[in-house]
């Protein structure tokens, strides 16, 4: 199916997102799911320039696909892009997600996907907030590395229990 055509950003959850989420065990307690959970970050921005200084505030909106939590504690922020779309384009959207999670003194996983590759980022925050980013996997390649990202989430998530 994923050779066919380009697959929507809808049909990426359904067709290949839900199926690793169940197979990782993120169905189950004590983890549970949110879609399209709206965000808001707000930053003061300060333009200097030599005839005036200026101070405004800009505020970022959006939604988050899929957000798995465990109580409160946001584990795993999942972004997914139509199949045709480069992962490039997902990263900074997540990282946007990541520094608005609630508890940053917690760190936050998050995967991005369109289907046919995946990456996973971690974001920390000890003096400053620094992130990392994991190898890319792909869907088709010699070896398929579906079965790396299904173990990634299962290692992810017996880790946060």
């Amino acid at each position: 199916m994923l050779e066919n055509a380009p697959l929507l950003e809808e049909a990426v959850k359904m067709v290949v997102l839900s199926p690793l989420l169940d197979l990782a065990s993120f169905y189950r307690h004590p983890f549970y799911i949110a879609t399209e959970e709206s965000v808001e970050i707000s930053e003061e921005i300060i333009i200097d320039d030599q005839e005036n200084s200026e101070e405004t505030q800009e505020i970022i909106k959006d939604k988050i696909d899929v957000l798995v939590l465990q109580d409160k504690l946001w584990l795993l922020i999942i972004e997914s892009k139509r199949s045709s779309f480069s992962l490039a384009k997902a990263i900074p959207q997540a990282l946007t997600y990541m520094l608005a999670n609630p508890q940053p003194q917690h760190p936050v996983y998050s995967l991005v996907m369109n289907g046919e590759d995946f990456q996973f980022m971690k974001l920390l925050k000890q003096d400053k907030f620094t992130y990392g980013l994991s190898d890319r996997f792909a869907l088709y390649r010699r070896e398929n590395e579906l079965y790396k990202v299904v173990n990634i989430l299962k290692k992810i998530s017996q880790f946060l229990i």
